[in-house]
């Protein structure tokens, strides 16, 4: 018979679940972050937004960020008797315009946040901006091939460039004005207009317009595949393509031209007028090229482009009941509707009287 032993347990510290998600929304919006726990004990829930130090910003097992105008991160304590256990970190991140070049007069970063970008030239020419569709736009290879001018607009690889922060799949768009300045003979299979590039011509890592291959197209490039946007044929067009959630989407001039499944790897390497690993350069004008951490939808692609051509309209999407396709259901549908009401259409014929 030995001693009498006894002892006393810790209470158990909160078991998280679910962890708080993080959110990705437009500026002015409201982030909510939510958590829950259980426990044995009464639990208290504590927010804080990660800083030096990490401030607290609020209680309860939700947090609600009004106006969201910044990229941040928050967790949250939660504590019983028994201690405090933290959440995982979640990112708010805001849906914002990246890169701006308007290729007035020079390759600066309109937004601030990159810093301008290096042009490149054979025999160490100075940029050349001509009128474009807003304002000014950046000529080059129109006169000379040999000169080989292109421009590295963002780079994460190079010190005197700054870093776009997307990569791999994350979601984007990118946007440029593109008009050629030679017969689309004299440019060079898969030249590149704009987007992202890499170094060695791996499948997966461009996103990018290019001439596509010998044919007179515009195509937004994935390297290993590509899809047609719109022949080149001497006018300026707008290119927009987005990428999110494992597809991509493409416009020309405000008008949506088709999605497909696709995988994306990329590099955060943006190029204008070649590729980082092909000397195939492009000879015309690129004017007001964009990046956003997002994908823009079709209503936005347009109003980008009334925005540059006031006179244009353009009917993002059909609405149901719009029969005659004029981008407004009205009596004029109706009366469409009316004139086909009971019209049969199948093959044979003798199936309608039935």
């Amino acid at each position: 018979r030995g001693n009498f032993w006894q002892f006393t347990t810790l209470p158990p510290t909160p078991v998280i679940n679910p962890q708080p998600q993080g959110v990705f929304i437009l500026p002015g919006e409201t982030a909510v972050f939510t958590t829950n726990a259980q426990s044995d004990s009464p639990m208290t829930f504590t927010w804080f937004q990660v800083g030096t130090p990490d401030v607290q910003v609020g209680a309860g097992n939700t947090l609600t960020i009004p106006n969201a105008q910044a990229d941040a991160q928050y967790y949250c304590n939660v504590t019983n008797t028994g201690g405090t256990v933290k959440s995982d970190t979640v990112n708010l991140k805001i849906k914002r315009m990246i890169a701006h070049w308007p290729l007035d007069t020079d390759l600066a970063d309109a937004t601030g946040n990159l810093r301008p970008g290096q042009y490149f030239s054979n025999d160490s020419s100075a940029p050349v901006f001509e009128p474009g569709v807003i304002g000014n736009a950046l000529a080059i290879n129109i006169a000379d091939i040999a000169n080989l001018q292109y421009c590295k607009l963002a780079d994460s690889g190079v010190p005197a460039l700054s870093a776009t922060g997307i990569t791999g799949s994350t979601p984007r768009t990118i946007a440029c004005w593109a008009k050629n300045g030679v017969p689309v003979g004299q440019i060079t299979n898969w030249a590149n207009v704009f987007g992202f590039t890499d170094l060695t011509g791996t499948a997966e890592q461009s996103f990018d317009f290019n001439r596509q291959g010998d044919i007179s197209q515009y195509c937004i490039h994935r390297y290993g595949v590509e899809w047609s946007m719109h022949g080149i044929d001497g006018e300026w067009h707008f290119l927009v393509a987005t990428f999110e959630n494992g597809t991509v989407s493409w416009y020309a001039d405000g008008v949506y031209g088709g999605q497909a499944a696709t995988n994306l790897q990329t590099q955060d390497i943006v190029h204008l007028g070649k590729r980082g690993h092909l000397d195939a350069v492009w000879r015309g004008w690129v004017d007001d090229a964009r990046i956003y951490n997002y994908a823009l939808n079709a209503y936005q692609v347009a109003q980008l482009y009334v925005d540059a051509i006031p006179t244009a309209s353009i009917c993002p999407e059909y609405k149901a009941g719009d029969i005659n396709r004029d981008c407004k259901v009205n009596l004029e549908d109706f009366a469409e509707l009316a004139r086909i009401w009971m019209e049969c259409g199948r093959i044979p014929a003798t199936e309608c009287a039935k």
